[in-house]
């Protein structure tokens, strides 16, 4: 089932929509409501855009509620509830293929608002997404073991395989999310990558774990610019995942895929 719901824009210069938010949530539907709360003075150039991946709370509830509440001069939202899970990857390339704004930031919903500003900071990533550059508040670090060092906000000047923009909040124009976008897509019904153009950007190989260490790794290969990018915004962290039971498993299964693509890096 599939809702999209949304108030009509007043007249405005422009119909365009500079950058859709593509949120995927699952469950932890105080941290969605909180995170709406810190996008809803956005303009109506901008679109926000919740992919429920089958939450068993009341995600639907209250979206629903907010949606009522939205105010009818800002940023369009939009809802879209999946009949499963497609976790993290799978829920973000289904928002990518909805959404209509030139630029695309990927957001987690355990953010919030930490600025003066509240419908000018996204210039600040258009910046740069207009250049072509992928960017983002953090970076995150592996060791060459694909072991977590450390996330902070700093890339150095010459990335090496170990650095990547950190999935929580990543952004690039539209345009160059094409480029990434894979010839494999991943059936839910077969649970194998098959031929046939992915709808986004993400590699659903990699669900949730090291799935941003993939996309910086390819983006880097096609040449695409990684650029630390500070935004007000303040990342609470491993809000989801922590109420999932089996964390261990799907960490370890990312960590396999990681290391098992890229074994030539230790030959």
């Amino acid at each position: 089932m599939i809702i999209n719901s949304s108030f009509e824009e007043p007249v405005v210069q422009s119909n365009e929509i500079l950058m859709s938010f593509i949120i995927p949530v699952f469950n932890q539907s105080n941290l969605t409501k909180t995170a709406l709360k810190s996008l809803s003075s956005l303009s109506s150039n901008y679109e926000i855009i919740i992919i429920d991946n089958n939450s068993t709370d009341d995600t639907a509830e209250v979206v629903m509620e907010t949606l009522e509440r939205w105010p009818k001069n800002k940023s369009k939202l939009v809802y879209i509830c999946n009949p499963e899970n497609l976790m993290h990857s799978g829920g973000c390339n289904k928002g990518f293929k909805e959404a209509r704004g030139k630029h695309i930031c990927f957001l987690n919903n355990d953010i919030m608002f930490a600025g003066k500003d509240p419908d000018f900071w996204p210039t600040f990533l258009i910046e740069w997404t207009e250049k072509g550059y992928l960017v983002g508040p953090t970076a995150g670090h592996l060791d060459d073991d694909f072991s977590f060092i450390k996330e902070d906000n700093e890339l150095s000047g010459n990335l090496s395989k170990n650095d990547y923009l950190s999935g929580w909040c990543l952004a690039g124009s539209k345009e160059t999310f094409d480029k990434l976008r894979l010839n494999k897509f991943f059936n839910s019904k077969t649970k194998q990558m098959e031929d046939g153009l992915c709808f986004g950007p993400w590699n659903e190989y990699f669900p949730m774990y090291f799935n941003d260490y993939e996309i910086s790794d390819r983006a880097k290969k096609l040449q695409i610019p990684l650029k630390i990018v500070s935004v007000p915004l303040v990342h609470l962290g491993k809000q989801t995942t922590k109420k999932l039971n089996n964390v261990s498993e799907l960490y370890l299964e990312g960590k396999n895929k990681i290391m098992s693509k890229y074994e030539k890096y230790n030959n």
